[in-house]
């Protein structure tokens, strides 16, 4: 006999992210939004729009509201599935393997070699989902005795027209009822401490990986160590297997790049290239840069630092070397300028230039 689904109430959406966020770290879960209508996060007003119920009894799968004598609206509700639900974008991914394989086949192609996988989706078809209802009681307007459909009608126009009123302040309550799926919901799919290796990045875990970036933290090994007692110290969580406190190189790496991304001064190229030697000029202004771009994308560099300049004043006298594969390749290298220290010990970069000129394809 399968268990029953616990059916929970709490007082604010904050406290039901917090049970739901529980409810998937206490099994080993995770759930993503599949519905969730406008009204579910909205503030609330407008409640005289709203359709008065006593229960909400229906056939439907979320929670069920008895009736307890006091009236209330439904504002919203919100559907989580397991994250081995069902595959809902099987066509997107289509499309994207085939621009990936056409890309592939091109001269000189900048498509990553991908790895082979045996299963090219997580997606099992997983049943288990978490349903919400937010709802807005009136406890004034509770029919106290014996119950009847002449009582409800008359409540209800009572709390119709108070709401109409705006006037009139009408107490309220807000609740949120939440019905968690079984463990035996869950289909095809493993489950207990071994689901731990397909879990995601806790929000929790991507925030400090943030927050150590801004301090200066760049290296995956440097920030793996700091995650490690954050998450065994802080957080007390001390099974390693379970990749949402205790990711893999690969997922701090992606979470890196997401938030560089993120914190770019534009999605420009040319325009980070700015804003990046402004910083530097800023930073030094007896270091000399140039940069022109012109409308057909036509490009030239240079720059030449304070202590490139003296090493090109005390060593340049006599010799100076340009890279040897300066316009020998195909494409576009930096010409780096070097001076020979004396006794031809070692060679110092003394300024470097880069020219691209838009080719017609």
């Amino acid at each position: 006999m399968a268990e029953a689904s616990p059916h929970v109430v709490v007082t604010s959406l904050d406290d039901a992210e917090k049970r739901i966020t529980d409810f998937e770290v206490e099994t080993v879960t995770t759930f993503t939004i599949f519905r969730r209508n406008k009204g579910f996060r909205k503030d609330i007003n407008g409640l005289a729009e709203h359709k008065v119920k006593w229960e909400d009894v229906s056939r439907g799968e979320g929670p069920k509201i008895q009736y307890n004598g006091t009236p209330f609206i439904i504002l919203g509700w919100d559907v989580r599935e397991c994250q081995f639900g069902p595959d809902r974008n099987v066509k997107q991914k289509q499309k994207y393997q085939l621009e990936k394989t056409l890309e592939g086949k091109k001269d000189h192609s900048y498509t990553q070699k991908g790895r082979t996988l045996l299963q090219n989706t997580k997606k099992q078809d997983c049943p288990a989902r978490i349903h919400s209802k937010r709802i807005c009681i009136f406890p004034e307007y509770k029919i106290n005795g014996p119950d009847s459909i002449w009582k409800r009608k008359d409540q209800s126009q009572r709390l119709k027209a108070a709401l109409k009123d705006k006037k009139n302040k009408v107490a309220w309550k807000e609740e949120i009822h939440i019905l968690f799926p079984s463990h035996d919901d869950h289909r095809n799919h493993v489950t207990g401490q071994l689901a731990g290796f397909c879990q995601p990045v806790d929000k929790v875990i991507k925030k400090k990986i943030q927050c150590l970036m801004d301090e200066g933290v760049t290296k995956v090994a440097e920030m793996k160590r700091h995650l490690k007692s954050f998450s065994k110290k802080d957080l007390g969580k001390t099974s390693t297997q379970n990749r949402r406190f205790y990711p893999l190189d690969k997922d701090i790496r992606n979470v890196m790049d997401s938030y560089k991304n993120q914190t770019r001064f534009s999605k420009d190229d040319k325009e980070n290239l700015e804003q990046l030697l402004e910083k530097y000029k800023s930073m030094n202004e007896k270091d000399s840069f140039y940069l022109y771009i012109s409308e057909t994308e036509d490009f030239l560099f240079v720059g030449q630092t304070e202590w490139q300049k003296r090493l090109l004043n005390i060593y340049g006298q006599e010799i100076c070397l340009l890279d040897a594969t300066y316009k020998t390749t195909k494409y576009d290298l930096p010409a780096f300028l070097y001076v020979s220290t004396p006794m031809l010990v070692t060679l110092l970069l003394a300024a470097s230039l880069l020219q691209m000129k838009r080719r017609s394809q």
